[in-house]
C-alpha cells in the first residue's frame, strides 16, 4: 500500500466517524424537540402549582415558621438543649399518656363542662356538701387530691435542687420574697448598693455600678424608671436578681452596640432559660429591655 492508499484510508475512516457523529447529534436534536412540549408542560404545571400554594399561604407560613426558629434558637442556650435531647423519652411518653383516648375524654368532657358554665348554678357550701354525696364527684375529688399530692411532691423536689444551685442565694428575692429587700420603698432600694453579678462572667462584662447607672440609653433611665417598667410589665418583687441582669443587659447595649437577646443574657449572667423566666414571666427579652431603658432585642416582637 502507498502512501495514497494510506491516506484513503485515513479520510474514509474520519468521515465515517463524522458522519456517526452527525447521526448523534441528529438523535439528540430529535429528543430535544420531542422533550420541549413535555418541559414546558412540566413547567407550566409547576408554576401554576406554586402559585396555587402561595395563594393558600404556604410561603406566608414557611416565612413565619423560619420567624419562629429564629426566635426558639435565639431564646433558648446548647444547655437548654442538651436538656432536652436527655428528657426526650419523658416528654413522649408524657404526650403518650396524655394523647390516650380516655385521658382525652376526659380532657373533652371538661372543656364542655366550661363552656357550659353560664347555664350551671351557683352553689353554696351546704349544695357543695351535698353533691360530694355523688360517686363520680367524690371519685372526682380523689383524683384531684392525687393530681395535687403529686404536683406538691414534684415542687417540694424542685425547690430542693434549686437550693443546691449557686444562683439560689440570687434567685431568692423573687422566688421567695424577702421583707428587707422587696418592700422598701423605690428611694431606698434605689439608694442600696449595686447587687453582685450572677456569675464571673456577667462580673466581667459589667462596668462597675456608677458607670452603668450613668449610661442612659433614652435621656430619662432611672432606678425608679426601671421599677416602673417592670411594674406595667408584670414583674412583681423587684429584687436583687433583677438587678443584676438589668444592669448586665445595660452594659452589654454599652459595650457591644446592641441589646442583648434572652440567649446572651443567660449566657453572660449565668441563668438557665426557666430562671430568667421565673424572674421576668411576660418575655423576658423585651422586658429586660423595658427596664434596662434600651432597645428590644433583634428578632424580639
Amino acid at each position: 500500500m502507498n502512501e495514497r492508499d494510506s491516506v484513503e484510508a485515513r479520510l474514509d475512516a474520519l468521515d465515517a466517524k463524522v458522519s456517526e457523529l452527525l447521526s448523534h447529534q441528529r438523535r439528540q436534536a430529535e429528543l430535544i424537540d420531542e422533550l420541549r412540549p413535555v418541559l414546558r408542560a412540566m413547567t407550566d404545571a409547576g408554576v401554576a402549582r406554586l402559585g396555587e400554594l402561595e395563594e393558600r399561604g404556604y410561603f406566608a407560613f414557611g416565612a413565619e415558621l423560619v420567624r419562629v426558629a429564629d426566635r426558639v434558637v435565639g431564646a433558648y442556650t446548647d444547655e437548654d438543649v442538651r436538656a432536652f435531647g436527655d428528657a426526650i423519652v419523658g416528654i413522649l411518653d408524657t404526650v403518650r399518656h396524655v394523647t390516650q383516648p380516655e385521658v382525652l375524654a376526659v380532657a373533652r368532657d371538661a372543656a364542655d363542662a366550661a363552656r357550659a358554665s353560664d347555664r350551671v348554678q351557683a352553689r353554696g357550701v351546704l349544695g357543695i356538701l351535698g353533691e360530694a354525696r355523688d360517686r363520680e364527684v367524690q371519685r372526682g375529688i380523689a383524683v384531684a387530691l392525687e393530681v395535687l399530692r403529686r404536683v406538691g411532691r414534684g415542687a417540694a423536689g424542685a425547690r430542693s435542687r434549686q437550693a443546691g444551685s449557686p444562683l439560689a442565694a440570687m434567685l431568692a428575692p423573687r422566688l421567695a420574697p424577702s421583707p428587707s429587700v422587696s418592700n422598701q420603698p423605690a428611694s431606698r432600694r434605689a439608694s442600696a448598693p449595686a447587687p453582685r453579678a450572677a456569675s464571673p462572667a456577667a462580673a466581667s462584662a459589667a462596668p462597675a455600678a456608677a458607670e452603668v447607672l450613668a449610661f442612659v440609653a433614652d435621656g430619662e433611665w432611672s432606678r425608679a424608671y426601671a421599677e416602673s417598667r417592670a411594674a406595667d410589665s408584670g414583674v412583681v418583687g423587684f429584687g436583687d436578681a433583677h438587678w443584676a441582669v438589668v444592669e448586665f443587659a445595660r452594659a452589654e447595649h454599652a459595650s457591644a452596640g446592641q441589646s442583648p437577646n434572652v440567649r446572651r443574657i443567660t449566657t453572660g449572667t449565668g441563668l438557665t432559660t426557666k430562671q430568667l423566666y421565673t424572674l421576668f414571666p411576660r418575655a423576658p427579652g423585651v422586658t429586660i429591655a423595658r427596664c434596662a431603658g434600651i432597645p428590644k432585642p433583634v428578632g424580639c416582637l
